[in-house]
């Protein structure tokens, strides 16, 4: 019996368009990443892309926001389905 494996994609440019994740947290200094933050993109905000590749755009809280696919790198995520089974 095979027993599908589930990955986390990790970072917010990797996660596919629809999935539901969190914020786990945002790294670095660049000013982008500080208003990501401004905007609502901080821990435990729940996100989901509605487009991805360079020019990306996402769901944060209900309010979208446009951003590259290197900012959005900065971005590290869990999904639900991995955080319940921790």
């Amino acid at each position: 019996m095979s027993r599908k494996i589930k990955t986390d994609p990790s970072t917010l440019d990797r996660l596919p368009v629809g999935q539901p994740a969190f914020v786990a947290r945002v790294d670095g200094g660049h000013d982008e990443v500080e208003r990501l933050k401004v905007m609502g993109l901080c821990e435990g905000a729940p996100v989901h892309n509605l487009r991805v590749g360079n020019r990306m755009v996402t769901c944060v809280a209900g309010t979208r926001l446009g951003m590259t696919a290197e900012i959005a790198r900065f971005v590290q995520i869990r999904t639900p389905a991995l955080a319940n089974e921790l």
